[in-house]
């Protein structure tokens, strides 16, 4: 399990991500056998989801859910960012969940190393 509190804007924008990547595994049936499934995508979006007006939010995921968060963000930028052009408040949205994807990319790491040492 790793945990860290950031930054709710932050934090809302992964839950943007958890949630387009349901949608989009919701649409297509070929993926069904080997993602996780809708219920599981919708309880994190819920979970990662801040509180109205909350400046940090806390961010606790085991390591499948740490897996599942880092894959939605990374599609979710890659969609986004196509070189056209990005109103501010989604460069800066962008911005946020870059810095999330980061510390997903560590926490992810220090989850493998924990499992090498037990």
């Amino acid at each position: 399990m790793v945990s860290a509190d950031v930054p709710a804007r932050a934090a809302g924008t992964l839950a943007e991500a958890v949630d387009w990547r349901r949608r989009a595994l919701s649409a297509t049936s070929a993926t069904a056998r080997t993602a996780p499934g809708p219920g599981a995508l919708c309880e994190l979006t819920t979970r990662l989801t801040p509180a109205a007006g909350a400046r940090l939010h806390p961010l606790r995921l085991d390591a499948a859910e740490a897996c599942v968060a880092a894959d939605a963000a990374r599609r979710y930028l890659a969609a986004r960012e196509t070189g056209a052009y990005l109103p501010p408040a989604e460069r800066t949205r962008i911005a946020d969940l870059r810095a999330t994807l980061a510390w997903l990319d560590d926490a992810q790491a220090r989850l493998l190393l924990a499992g090498l040492d037990g």
